[in-house]
C-alpha cells in the first residue's frame, strides 16, 4: 500500500519520556504509532499509563481512554474524567475488567463529526462517538487506504484497521485518535454470515461489556438490529466476531427466512437522485475547496457509489458545474477588446453563489460562445475554455434530458479537463490533488466526509422535492455546434514585436537577394545580360 501524504505530526516530541513505559497493549500501539508516523491529521498529546500504577489525579481533565491488552471492541467505555473519584472508579473497571490493560490520556476533542475508516468503507457519525456508538451513523464505500504495511506492523495491528478519526466544531485540522485491530468487515450494509431463520430480533444497545458476553452466548436463531448504526460500531463488531447476523438496513421479522448475503450486482444510477444532489449543491454555503474535494471524490467513486450513493453523485456532478461556471465567468474578464472591472476573486465571490439564477445562466451561455467563437489572446479563453466549459454543459444537459450514465461519463470527461495554463480547476485548489484522489481516492474522501454527511441527509428527507425543482426549474444549455475557432488574436504588444520581426526579415532578405544576384548572373562576353527573377 501506498504511504497517504503526511499534513501533520504530533505536536509534542515522541521521546522515551513520554511515556511511563512502553506501550503493551494493541490500542496504546496504534496511538503512538499514528503520532511517530503523522498520517493525514495530528494525533492530540497523549500519555500512556499502567492502570495498575495510574495515580487517579493524572486521569482528571483528560479523556481517558481504558485499552485492553487483547484487542476488544467496546471495552470499558472511554469518557471524560473530571474528579478524583471518578478517576478512581474509571481505573477500578478497567482493572475489574483486564488487570493488564493501560489507559490513554488525551484533551477532549470537542468534535462535530466522528468517523470510522476500515478497509472499503468510512462511518461518520454526529459527535464524539457518533461513530463508533452506532446513534447516528452514516456509511460509505471507500477506495483506497489511510494507512500503510508500515504503521499497521507498528501499531500491532493483525487482522484489519479501525482508524479513528474526529472533525472538530471549530472546524480544525482533523484528529487522529485512535488506531486499533479488528476483524475485515463485509462489504455490505448488513451482515448475514450463514442462513438463518429468525427467532428474535435483539437490539443493539445497552453496557457493552454485558453485549459482548450476550453475543458469546446467543442463540443461533438470533439476530442484531441496528438501527441507524453501522458494521463498524462496537455493538456489530462483537456480532459479527461471534458470526450474530446484523441488520442496519432494515428490521427483521421474527419467522422470516433469510440466506447468506451474497455480493450485491451493480445498480444503474436513479436520475432523480442525481437532479437532487445537483439541485443541493447550487444552494449549499461551501467553500470552493470543499466543493472540489467533493467533485473528485464523487468522481473517483463512480465505481462503488453508483445505485448506492446517487445523491452525493449529484453533489459532485453540481459541484462540477458550480465550480466550472464561476471559473469561465471569471475567465470572460479577458474578453477581447473587453473592458472587465473588478479582480477575478471579485468576480469569483458575486458569482459562487447565484450559479443558480437565471441572469447566471445566460452569461454562462454567453461565455461558451465567446469561447468558441471569438479570437482570444495567447493563454486567455478560446479553444480550450470553450471544451471545458462544454462538457460542464453536458453534464447538466444529461441531466434536464434524463440520460445518468451520461451525467457521469461527462463528469469523468470534466473533472480531467485543462485550460491554457494547467488542470482547469487549479483556479480553486492544488493540481497535486487531483493525482493525489486518483491514486488514494479516500484521501480526499475525508476531507469533505461532514459535507457529504450532512448533504445525505438532506437529500434523505428532501430528495424528492429537489428532483422536482430540478425538472422545474432547468433546460437544456444552448451548446455552439459548428467547429470552434482556433485562431489566436495577438495582443498590441505581440503585434508590435512581430512588425519589427517582419520588417528585419524583410531587410535581411533584401540584402541576400542582392548578394545573390551578383554572384549568379549569366556572362556573355564580359557583360550582365539579365538577372534571376526572385
Amino acid at each position: 500500500m501506498d504511504v497517504v501524504a503526511v499534513e501533520t505530526t504530533c505536536p509534542i516530541p515522541l521521546t522515551e519520556d513520554l511515556f511511563q513505559s512502553t506501550p503493551q497493549t494493541q490500542k496504546a500501539r496504534g496511538i503512538a504509532a499514528l503520532a511517530r508516523l503523522g498520517v493525514m491529521a495530528s494525533v492530540p498529546p497523549f500519555q500512556v499509563y499502567r492502570a495498575r500504577e495510574v495515580d487517579p489525579s493524572q486521569l482528571v481533565g483528560y479523556f481517558s481512554r481504558p485499552c485492553p491488552m487483547r484487542p476488544r471492541h467496546g471495552f470499558v467505555d472511554s469518557r471524560e474524567i473530571r474528579t478524583v473519584e471518578e478517576a478512581a472508579g474509571l481505573i477500578q473497571e478497567t482493572l475489574d475488567a483486564d488487570d493488564d490493560a493501560e489507559i490513554v490520556t488525551m484533551p477532549l476533542v470537542n468534535a462535530a463529526f466522528s468517523g470510522i475508516w476500515t478497509p472499503g468503507s468510512l462511518v461518520v457519525g454526529q459527535g464524539n462517538d457518533g461513530a463508533t456508538a452506532g446513534t447516528s451513523a452514516w456509511t460509505v464505500p471507500a477506495l483506497g487506504s489511510l494507512v500503510n504495511d508500515g504503521l499497521l506492523a507498528e501499531a500491532g495491528v493483525m487482522e484489519s484497521p479501525y482508524l479513528e478519526i474526529l472533525w472538530p466544531v471549530e472546524d480544525g485540522p482533523r484528529k487522529l485518535v485512535q488506531l486499533r485491530d479488528g476483524p475485515p468487515l463485509p462489504q455490505q450494509i448488513d451482515s448475514i454470515p450463514r442462513p438463518v431463520t429468525v427467532g428474535e430480533v435483539i437490539l443493539a444497545e445497552g453496557d457493552l461489556l454485558a453485549w459482548e458476553t450476550r453475543m458469546k452466548h446467543i442463540d443461533r436463531n438470533a439476530v442484531v438490529y441496528h438501527p441507524n448504526g453501522s458494521l463498524a460500531s462496537h455493538y456489530a463488531i462483537h456480532a459479527v466476531l461471534n458470526e450474530v447476523p446484523v441488520f442496519v438496513s432494515r428490521e427483521p421479522r421474527v419467522g422470516e427466512r433469510i440466506d447468506v448475503a451474497s455480493e450485491v450486482p451493480p445498480k444503474a444510477p436513479k436520475i432523480d437522485a442525481l437532479r437532487a444532489g445537483f439541485y443541493l449543491a447550487t444552494k449549499l454555503d461551501v467553500s470552493y475547496e470543499v466543493a472540489a474535494y467533493v467533485m473528485l471524490a464523487g468522481c473517483h467513486h463512480i465505481a462503488v457509489w453508483v445505485g448506492r450513493c446517487d445523491g452525493l453523485l449529484g453533489l459532485a456532478l453540481g459541484f462540477a458545474f458550480r465550480l466550472t461556471v464561476t471559473a469561465a465567468l471569471g475567465e470572460m474578464r479577458h474578453l477581447p477588446e473587453g473592458n472587465a472591472q473588478g479582480s477575478r476573486d471579485d468576480i469569483y465571490d458575486e458569482c459562487w453563489n447565484r450559479t443558480y439564477l437565471p441572469s447566471t445562466r445566460s452569461s454562462f451561455e454567453g461565455a461558451l460562445g465567446a469561447f468558441h467563437s471569438l479570437m482570444w489572446k495567447r493563454n486567455f479563453g478560446g479553444n480550450p475554455w470553450f471544451v471545458f466549459t462544454e462538457w460542464a454543459a453536458i453534464v447538466h444537459n444529461h441531466l434536464v434530458e434524463g440520460d445518468a450514465d451520461g451525467a457521469l461519463r461527462a463528469l469523468n470527461q470534466l473533472v480531467h479537463c485543462a485550460h491554457n495554463t494547467g488542470w482547469a480547476f487549479n483556479k480553486f485548489v492544488g493540481s497535486n490533488l487531483l493525482t493525489d484522489t486518483a491514486r488514494n481516492p479516500v484521501s480526499t474522501l475525508v476531507k469533505c466526509a461532514p459535507t457529504l454527511y450532512r448533504a445525505s441527509r438532506v437529500l434523505e428527507a428532501r430528495m424528492r422535492g429537489f428532483a422536482k425543482r430540478f425538472g422545474y426549474k432547468r433546460s437544456a444549455l444552448a451548446i455552439p455546434q459548428a467547429p470552434a475557432n482556433m485562431e489566436f488574436l495577438e495582443d498590441e504588444e505581440r503585434r508590435c514585436y512581430r512588425s519589427r520581426e517582419r520588417r528585419y526579415e524583410a531587410r535581411r532578405g533584401e540584402g541576400d537577394a542582392r548578394r545573390i544576384r551578383g554572384r549568379v548572373g549569366l556572362v556573355a562576353g564580359r557583360s550582365r545580360v539579365a538577372d534571376i527573377p526572385f
